[in-house]
């Protein structure tokens, strides 16, 4: 009769005990901040990485972030080099496989993707002061990972989730819907196999996929942190 009692009282004081365990939105936050190393982030002004684009062929592909918010990616095409880039106020790109190979501005609707990406610090550190919203949404399953979900409405009205790992609290995946021919479809992006460069942790496959089939991924060689870089790379060139 006590054993029956003692599992009652256990069945009773189990849920309080998990519930406790849950964490803050703030508490969540700080723990991912501490395990991507954003103290030591902060002394980073570049990071330059190199690696492959793996979309039926293997493509080269290189990187490169400067603070506050400039971002440069070039990659081979058949031969042909193409860019993306934004400087901190516009944004370009060039499609040579299409015959034009002059730069051009981006379009609008690949425009907020690209401010994302070179936002240096990512959309969730200080993200009050950037004019972002930020809420706990549950929790998601990544390949039997579990992660505290993150809802994020950007300051331009975007919609975004994160889901950061319980146990390592270091970024798994990015979701977000994005316009393809005047449709929105949804995005994610897929962080595995992080390494340390200097104390701070990369992603060094970043898959990405479209409506939910595998549409690309990258695969890192090397990252760079700190070397200096050139301004004018980011610039629309003159045509």
């Amino acid at each position: 009769m006590k054993n029956i009692v003692a599992i009652i009282g256990l069945l009773f004081i189990m849920p309080s005990a998990v519930h406790s365990q849950e964490l803050t939105l703030d508490e969540v936050l700080q723990k991912y901040f501490k395990a991507a190393a954003y103290d030591k982030l902060q002394k980073v002004n570049t990071i330059i990485s190199y690696g492959t684009l793996v979309q039926q062929d293997l493509m080269p592909i290189k990187t490169v972030r400067m603070r506050p918010d400039k971002f440069l990616q070039e990659f081979d095409v058949a031969d042909m080099t193409a860019y993306q880039a934004y400087d901190g106020s516009n944004a370009w790109m060039t499609a040579p496989w299409t015959g034009n190979p002059k730069p051009q501005p981006m379009p609008d609707d690949r425009l907020k993707d690209i401010k994302v990406k070179a936002d240096f610090d990512g959309l969730l550190f200080q993200w009050k002061a950037k004019g972002h919203l930020v809420e706990l949404a549950g929790t998601d399953t990544l390949e039997h990972a579990l992660a505290y979900k993150l809802k994020v409405t950007r300051k331009d009205g975007g919609l975004e989730f994160y889901s950061i790992d319980k146990m390592s609290f270091l970024l798994l995946k990015r979701q977000y819907t994005r316009l393809v021919r005047g449709n929105e479809v949804k995005m994610d992006i897929l962080y595995r196999d992080y390494k340390n460069i200097e104390g701070i942790p990369f992603a060094f496959t970043v898959e990405n996929q479209m409506g939910g089939q595998p549409l690309n991924a990258v695969q890192f060689d090397s990252i760079v942190l700190n070397r200096p870089v050139d301004e004018k790379v980011f610039k629309l060139p003159s045509r």
